[in-house]
């Protein structure tokens, strides 16, 4: 029999004796569980939000000064976006920012915080962000198409189908133009107050050329690093153009612009210049997320070491007869951590699972609007991550058989003959 199969034997045959200690490290686990996956979720749609918003995770613009040339070289972007990433998914937006926006119908009137030109077939993968509860995403080269936010269509009481008359400023004047309404999402947090039309549709009302775009996104995969990407995009595109730093925050974002620079030149941003001030609020759910974890984390791990210590001392009479009958010092002392390590595994998994099912169970449930910022169709959405389970899995592990080798290897120097003398 091998020392592994002998501890497993020997971990089944004392179940009931370890069932508490490893009901703690399921139940310490479960909790790990659903706190980071729900953080993680939390996190993870606020930034699909966003990216939709602000136009991609790495977001160019084209800034001048002393001249009216904000004219972006869609294709000198694409090819310095290749060059620094290879195949990526990437869009062009025209965006208005004017405060003057409104949208009407029937003699009602709404303000919009930006309207925003995008080409649907382009951006077709954003539509998960958008959570539309009535109509649908418009197909490709729908000029006349516009989707509005929940709150919009309330005001102004329109349904799918009707007809909006949208009122923006060119640089000739006021303008006007009308829209079929093909969808309303549902969204009252700050990334709900836009109305989303055909780029090339809002750029005529604005009399401006139809390919002109004040946006260029580039949607980055998951587990991607923005920052390292967007300096990737930077350099690529400073050989071919004159550009900015990288602009990681809204102060370098406004700093950036100033200054006494002339002529044209582009910026390059990522997701979080534009997301500093809910990033703010993230980071500190995060931080106190991960303190309370880190709190909790300790106090199982003082029961692991705590329990663990009396264990090893109830079973000196069983080291003393393993010493006896020839097994040596070290061998014995692994027959205990062997057990331990067996147990968190084991223990871990099963919290894992546990966590699992009551992150889905919660998954389901309906939330407030007023929470429309973190969820994703309605719902709370969750994620795990690999990264954070696996060390959170390595602590508890190392933290288990440390609290094994300590009263073990005490217990294993003890002589063969008193250890024996011990109860059981």
């Amino acid at each position: 029999m091998t020392l592994f199969t002998f501890s497993l034997k020997s971990l089944a045959g004392r179940r009931r004796r370890f069932f508490f200690l490893g009901l703690a490290v399921s139940f310490g686990f479960f909790v790990m569980t659903v706190s980071t996956g729900l953080t993680e979720g939390l996190l993870k749609t606020v930034r699909e939000k966003g990216a939709f918003y602000f136009s991609g995770n790495v977001n160019i613009t084209c800034i001048s000064r002393n001249t009216n040339d904000t004219t972006m070289d869609a294709q000198l972007l694409r090819d310095a976006v290749r060059e620094a990433l290879g195949p990526a998914s990437v869009f062009l937006r025209s965006i208005y920012y004017g405060i003057d926006a409104q949208l009407f119908f029937g003699g009602a009137t709404v303000r919009q915080r930006r309207v925003i030109g995008i080409d649907w077939s382009d951006e077709k993968s954003g539509e998960g962000a958008l959570n539309i509860v009535s109509g649908a995403f418009p197909e490709g080269g729908d000029r006349r198409a516009v989707l509005i936010s929940e709150t919009a269509a309330k005001r102004l009481g329109v349904r799918v189908g009707d007809e909006l008359m949208l009122l923006v400023t060119g640089p000739h004047g006021r303008n006007t133009a009308n829209f079929v309404l093909r969808g309303i999402f549902k969204d009252s947090s700050i990334f709900g107050y836009a109305a989303y039309v055909s780029r090339t549709a809002l750029n005529d009302t604005l009399s401006l050329p139809s390919d002109y775009a004040t946006d260029f996104g580039v949607t980055l995969g998951g587990g991607r690093n923005n920052d390292a990407e967007a300096e990737k995009i930077r350099a690529a595109l400073a050989k071919r153009a004159r550009v900015f730093s990288v602009a990681h925050t809204r102060a370098e974002l406004s700093d950036l612009s100033g200054g006494s620079w002339q002529g044209k030149r582009y910026m390059v941003c990522t997701l979080d210049a534009h997301l500093s001030d809910i990033k703010q609020v993230l980071d500190a759910i995060t931080s106190i997320c991960y303190a309370l974890l880190a709190a909790f984390l300790a106090v199982v791990l003082i029961g692991i070491v705590s329990t663990y210590r009396v264990v090893v001392y109830q079973r000196s009479a069983e080291i003393g007869m393993m010493r006896a009958i020839g097994m040596s010092k070290a061998r014995a002392m692994a027959v205990f951590i062997e057990e331990a390590g067996a147990l968190t595994a084991v223990s871990a998994f099963v919290g894992l699972i546990a966590g699992e099912i009551v992150l889905f169970a919660i998954s389901l449930l309906d939330f407030p609007p007023s929470l429309d910022m973190f969820l994703k169709r309605g719902h709370l959405a969750w994620a795990i991550d690999p990264g954070v389970m696996l060390g959170i899995f390595a602590i508890v592990c190392a933290s288990t058989l440390l609290a094994a080798w300590i009263p073990a290897r005490k217990a294993a120097g003890i002589t063969p003959m008193d250890a024996m003398r011990a109860e059981d």
